[in-house]
């Protein structure tokens, strides 16, 4: 990883119930159709964690939901020498 401090991102897990089952929603990864990824991003500046969440899965999936105010979880990866955190 790399030593600089990571830049926070939020990401969102998708899904719906029908019927008494649930499913999960993906959506493409830009530039690679057959890559499927949960929607994430930057968090702006003076919004909440849940705000963004729902901003980035309405940007990259058209989804209207609620989130969660409770996290499931974190990762951290790298991507063109910037560190990032999710979560």
């Amino acid at each position: 990883m790399a030593s600089c401090k990571p830049i926070r991102q939020v990401g969102v897990i998708p899904y719906y119930e029908e019927d008494g089952e649930f499913f999960t929603v993906v959506v493409t990864a830009r530039g690679n159709p057959e890559f499927w990824l949960f929607p994430k991003g930057h968090i702006e500046s003076g919004e909440t964690i849940q705000f963004s969440a729902n901003m980035e899965a309405y940007e990259e999936a058209g989804l209207i939901g609620r989130v969660d105010k409770k996290s499931i979880g974190s990762y951290q990866y790298e991507k063109a020498g910037k560190s990032f955190k999710v979560g």
